[in-house]
């Protein structure tokens, strides 16, 4: 009989061989699964769900506790990852028990909703357990920068302990960025970049460090730089190694400053299946998030179940509990076509305005 349940340190060896058979080799990097995990700041027995069949591991799910940033306001979730279920094991329902533990989990520990990075191929396995996709992905290209970059150098380094306080500095009040802690960046350094395919870069002027960027391929996955360094500067460091095209949040300040003085082109595609992807667990804790973001005292009920929220003496209604999550979060801003007014004085643009949600790929732990 399969049993399901929170790991114990015992079963680490079993809980990675799991992890190695189904995934190592796979994915753009395909670096091991035995150094993801063992680097990882999360690597503890409570923040793994197993199945066993007796004595084997034969299904692991990853829980990466962490806080997401919606309008300023922190969100407690819990980060469900390394999602996997042997071959052998697989079409007997032990990832959906699996799920349901990691789910309980999240909501005992004060987590407000789920979040999980899906893969192209597993599209459509998270929709029928409550999950949403959240993923916005623009590809923004600089076609003619315009200002200079006299002095401001940009070249292939390792994270530097500073890099810290210029993230903070840039992506702190971006919706859909994650808080990350010391632990997060000494095994970003170590591990994650080389996860997500990337590399790093430092900026520096006059052989100082002032920021750094992330990039995959071609494309600046993350970039941030400290007061004094200008956006213009920044594009034209990027510029000058061939680096034109960004992924990078739609209120990031190169981005808006770009596509107010540069000549740029912008594709954005939104998903409601793949990449990162999210469900309710706790409303109560979401509709605190809510009231941060908004600056609202009123009370704020958010009820999935029936896709509505109750800000003070307003009520709305959704389309569905997915699109209601989307707006929460600030993936979409509310429409009238999606979203109505109960009552005759809400106001709806200003309690679900479009957010500009994006969360770097870096974060997909």
């Amino acid at each position: 009989m399969i049993q399901v349940s929170v790991a114990r340190s015992a079963w680490f060896d079993a809980i990675v061989a799991c992890a190695e058979t189904v995934f190592d080799g796979h994915g753009a990097a395909a670096v091991p699964q035995r150094d993801v995990l063992t680097a990882n700041p999360t690597f503890a027995p409570e923040n793994f769900i197993v199945a066993r069949d007796g004595d084997a591991v034969v299904g692991v799910i990853r829980l990466v506790p962490q806080t997401l940033l919606v309008g300023g306001a922190p969100l407690p979730c819990m980060g469900v990852s390394t999602v996997c279920v042997l071959p052998e094991y697989r079409g007997r329902g032990i990832a959906a028990r699996m799920l349901e533990r990691a789910h309980a989990e999240g909501e005992r520990r004060g987590a407000g909703v789920a979040i999980l990075h899906a893969r192209r191929v597993l599209d459509g396995f998270y929709p029928p357990f409550g999950y949403v996709g959240i993923g916005r992905y623009g590809a923004l290209e600089v076609l003619e920068p315009t200002g200079t970059a006299v002095g401001l150098d940009l070249r292939e380094g390792a994270i530097e302990p500073c890099h810290a306080a210029h993230h903070a500095a840039v992506y702190g009040g971006l919706t859909g960025s994650f808080v990350r802690d010391g632990a997060f960046w000494d095994f970003m350094a170590r591990t994650q970049v080389a996860v997500v395919g990337g590399r790093t870069f430092v900026l520096t002027r006059g052989g100082r460090t002032v920021g750094y960027a992330v990039v995959s391929g071609m494309r600046v996955l993350e970039l941030a730089w400290e007061a004094g360094v200008s956006c213009a500067e920044a594009a034209h460091a990027c510029f000058r190694l061939g680096f034109t095209t960004f992924d990078i949040h739609p209120a990031h300040p190169l981005f808006r400053h770009a596509r107010a003085h540069m000549t740029t082109n912008h594709a954005a595609r939104f998903t409601l299946v793949g990449g990162y992807m999210a469900r309710v667990l706790d409303a109560e804790v979401l509709g605190k998030t809510l009231a941060g973001a908004i600056g609202t005292d009123a009370p704020v009920e958010v009820t999935p179940e029936q896709a509505r929220v109750r800000i003070g003496s307003d009520e709305f209604e959704f389309s569905s509990g997915g699109t209601m999550l989307r707006a929460v979060l600030g993936v979409v801003g509310a429409d009238p076509s999606f979203c109505r007014e109960l009552t005759p004085a809400a106001n709806l643009a200003a309690c679900f305005p479009d957010r500009g949600f994006h969360s770097p790929i870096v974060d997909s732990m």
